[in-house]
């Protein structure tokens, strides 16, 4: 049988993973039309392509980092194609990377950070 704070993470996950869902599946606000040239989203045109990244998160003001570039995140920012190492960390969370490979007009990642245990 499951204690109540277990009982508690599982929900407290379930709710994370359903707001992350609400969020990347909701109509384009006005700052996601204020980045985009067109209703699609499509790649800037120069010497080297770059796409624009979104990372989602759970907590939604998580802190985001791009560990092999010195440029600070943000949304719908535009990258050259490649790898990039993404952490994500928030006070009373554990901390997650991931390794994104941006090769698309258009790049969405969703990252939900767990509990740390005894918090």
């Amino acid at each position: 049988m499951l204690s109540i704070p277990q009982l508690f993470g599982i929900w407290l996950i379930l709710l994370a993973s359903f707001i992350t869902y609400k969020i990347s599946t909701s109509a384009p606000s006005d700052i996601d039309r204020k980045y985009s040239k067109t209703s699609s989203f499509s790649h800037k045109e120069t010497k080297e392509k770059e796409f624009p990244l979104v990372i989602n998160t759970w907590p939604i003001y998580a802190d985001i980092k791009i560990m092999n570039i010195k440029q600070k995140y943000e949304r719908y920012m535009l990258l050259p194609e490649g790898e990039y190492i993404i952490e994500v960390s928030s006070q009373g969370y554990q901390k997650k990377k991931k390794v994104v490979k941006l090769n698309q007009h258009f790049y969405v990642r969703d990252i939900t950070l767990k509990p740390k245990q005894g918090s």
